[in-house]
């Protein structure tokens, strides 16, 4: 659970917004604080015959430990980059890398297209079953580039650029490159997510309204306002 001071510090409702999260709510603590609760991806819950709850840890590890990455460099832009060397982690060592690696992409078109700038190796992770092991969902995702305090520098490179601003539809080019998967994967990736992410902002934006977070609702649109210029960018590389 994430608790923000007051409804002004809406970077949590930001957070709430966003897609591709586990089960989520908000709840009001009283006095305009709001929290969001989130339920774990690395934690199973068992009822015992008693019928207590059991909770069980599930091993995982975020890349830069993955990477050997002190958590002191979690932006360092690896060598040749960022994207290539998890890219190159996952071939090696997922149990489904082409899926993991896939994943990777939409979750690095995703960032880019909700303005998460916070995307650096420690908000992603690898999960570990026996002997299975697989990325993590995605988490910690933040439309970073609402707020002023927040560089525009952003964690993991696309392309050429690493200023989200500066990024044009050539990079994504490259990026599938150092990826290693196809141009038209990631366009069809990219084309899923300018078409499905506005409305999915906006219907859960209303969603949230009628639940009695009225704000939601205009935090939503500014969210779509925002993101119109870098889903202008993506389109232009999905439709060549």
């Amino acid at each position: 659970m994430e608790k923000s001071t007051s409804a002004r510090d809406n970077s949590n409702t930001h957070a709430h917004t966003s897609p591709i999260v586990p089960k989520v709510e908000l709840i009001a603590l009283g006095r305009g604080r709001l929290a969001i609760c989130v339920e774990r991806f690395d934690r199973q819950t068992t009822v015992l015959e008693d019928g207590r709850l059991a909770v069980r840890r599930l091993h995982q590890e975020d890349l830069a430990q993955s990477l050997g990455i002190y958590p002191g460099s979690k932006y360092a832009e690896l060598d040749p980059s960022s994207a290539s060397a998890i890219a190159h982690l996952l071939r090696n060592h997922s149990s489904q890398p082409l899926r993991d690696i896939q994943g990777l992409a939409r979750i690095m078109l995703l960032n880019y297209l909700v303005g998460n700038c916070d995307n650096h190796l420690k908000n992603l992770s690898l999960m570990h079953e026996g002997a299975w092991t697989r990325l993590a969902p995605a988490y910690d995702i933040v439309p970073t580039t609402l707020f002023d305090r927040f560089s525009r520098q952003m964690g993991m490179r696309i392309g050429r650029h690493g200023i989200i601003d500066e990024v044009i539809p050539e990079d994504f080019v490259e990026l599938a490159n150092e990826l290693g998967i196809s141009e038209e994967l990631l366009r069809r990736t990219a084309r899923e997510l300018c078409d499905a992410l506005p409305r999915s902002i906006d219907e859960e934006g209303e969603r949230q309204a009628r639940t009695g977070f009225e704000a939601l609702a205009y935090d939503a649109e500014n969210l779509i306002a925002d993101m119109l210029p870098r889903k202008a960018t993506l389109e232009s590389f999905a439709q060549r």
